[in-house]
C-alpha cells in the first residue's frame, strides 16, 4: 500500500514500467521508511550490469610501443600508425541476476575501438578492433579491419614534450528479463 501511495503521489506507473532511476529513487524512498527495497527486473539488470569486469584496450600499435627513441615510445609522422586491442578484451559479456523468482541478463557488446591520438587533433574511430600491421599494408590507408591514424608533426625540437595517446573501446549494453522486459543500459566506455 505504501509503494502504491508513494507511486501515486509521485504520478509514476506501475513498478514494472519504472526506469532504473526512478526504481533507485523508490528505493531510496522506502529504506528511509524502513521498508525493503523493491526487485524488479530492471533492479536485477543493474544488478548484473554492476558485476560485469569490462576490460580496457591493450594500447597496441604498429610501430610497436616497446621502441623508443632517445628514451620515448615514437611513431611516425605522416605515415600510418595502426592501432588495435587484443581479442580478448573485444568479446560480448553477459552477466545474470535472479531473486524473487525474477531474473534479468545483461549483455554488452564491444561496437568501436576509438583513438585519442593526444596531439590535440580529432580522434579516430574503429568499428573493430583493428589488427596489426603488415608489411603487405605499405604506407596505405588502414584496410581489412585495421585502425589508423596519421600524426602531423613532432612533438617539439629535442622531444621533450611527448604526446599519451588513449584507446578506448564503447559498448553497447541492452538487457532482458522475466515478463519480456527489456532495454537499453546507456552506452559505457573503457
Amino acid at each position: 500500500a505504501m509503494l502504491g501511495d508513494m507511486l501515486g503521489g509521485l504520478q509514476w506507473p506501475a513498478v514494472d514500467k519504472l526506469t532504473v532511476e526512478q526504481i533507485g529513487v523508490v528505493n531510496n524512498n522506502l529504506g528511509q521508511i524502513g521498508c525493503p527495497a523493491i526487485v524488479t527486473p530492471a533492479t536485477l539488470a543493474q544488478q548484473a550490469f554492476n558485476s560485469i569486469v569490462f576490460p580496457h584496450p591493450s594500447g597496441h600499435r604498429s610501430p610497436a610501443e616497446s621502441q623508443d627513441y632517445n628514451g620515448y615510445p615514437f611513431t611516425y609522422v605522416g605515415l600510418w600508425t595502426y592501432y588495435w586491442t587484443d581479442p580478448a578484451t573485444w568479446k560480448p559479456l553477459t552477466a545474470t541476476a535472479s531473486a524473487a523468482g525474477l531474473s534479468a541478463t545483461v549483455t554488452a557488446v564491444p561496437v568501436s575501438l576509438s583513438l585519442d591520438p593526444g596531439d590535440g587533433s580529432a580522434g579516430q574511430a574503429c568499428a573493430g578492433p583493428g589488427r596489426p600491421w603488415v608489411e603487405s599494408d605499405g604506407n596505405s590507408a588502414p584496410s581489412e579491419g585495421a585502425c589508423g591514424y596519421q600524426y602531423s608533426r613532432v612533438t617539439g625540437p629535442g622531444y621533450e614534450h611527448p604526446v599519451t595517446s588513449t584507446q578506448t573501446i564503447t559498448w553497447k549494453i541492452t538487457w532482458t528479463g522475466t515478463g519480456n522486459t527489456g532495454g537499453e543500459i546507456p552506452g559505457l566506455s573503457t
